[in-house]
């Protein structure tokens, strides 16, 4: 395939995910692997993690969430989702993305269903097989990219069960109800769906609402 061809057929998948693509979405676009190493080689993209790649443009400030998401969408191309998502940004990496108190992720966290996670290996990501409801998710917009990530009740409760400092989360309950991101039925029911006949979670919860 020709250079421009090849580099054309890449950006309409990649500007619907913020400069980044997946070697199967390049294959599915019709380059070959001599096609892709020939770009790599040219400067034109580079090889952000094995099967994620960068083009020139992209914003490289979401880089290891992209990618990490990434991994799980590789055989989809962005308008086969319809709207649905192989993995959710979560934990840490939601509470970043959601500006939620002061955490600095360490490794990207993603969740995924329970089934996929068992069979997932991943270096330098934090992949957690949960359950998860359409509700506890949804598409957001960090820095004119949209991404898939929990909720912030969701993300709330997942840092608790994680064992997160409780005045973290005190802070980041406060933060999200201050703004209406949420209010505290949000966080009950998000509770509630995650662990469903926990009640000594639901107790957490409440302790951490009042004090809050």
């Amino acid at each position: 395939m020709l250079r421009s061809d090849a580099l054309d057929a890449l950006l309409e998948v990649a500007s619907e995910q913020g400069g980044y693509v997946s070697s199967a979405q390049a294959s599915a676009m019709g380059l070959a692997r001599h096609d892709v190493a020939r770009l790599v080689r040219s400067g034109d993209v580079h090889r952000v993690r094995r099967g994620v790649l960068r083009m020139r443009h992209a914003d490289r400030r979401h880089e290891d969430e992209v990618a990490a998401w990434l991994h799980f969408e590789r055989g989809r191309l962005p308008w086969d989702r319809q709207g649905h998502s192989e993995a959710v940004l979560s934990h840490d990496s939601a509470a970043a993305l959601h500006g939620l108190g002061s955490i600095i992720p360490t490794h990207p966290s993603v969740t995924v269903s329970p089934k996929r996670r068992r069979a997932t290996d991943l270096p330098g990501v934090d992949v957690h097989g949960l359950p998860l409801h359409d509700v506890d998710w949804s598409w957001l917009e960090v820095d004119g990219l949209e991404l898939p990530v929990t909720t912030p009740a969701r993300t709330i409760v997942d840092l608790l069960l994680a064992g997160h400092e409780p005045s973290y989360v005190r802070r980041a309950i406060a933060e999200a109800t201050h703004d209406g991101r949420m209010t505290t039925h949000d966080l009950r029911e998000a509770a509630a769906r995650r662990r469903q006949r926990s009640q000594r979670l639901q107790t957490a919860i409440n302790d951490l609402v009042v004090a809050a």
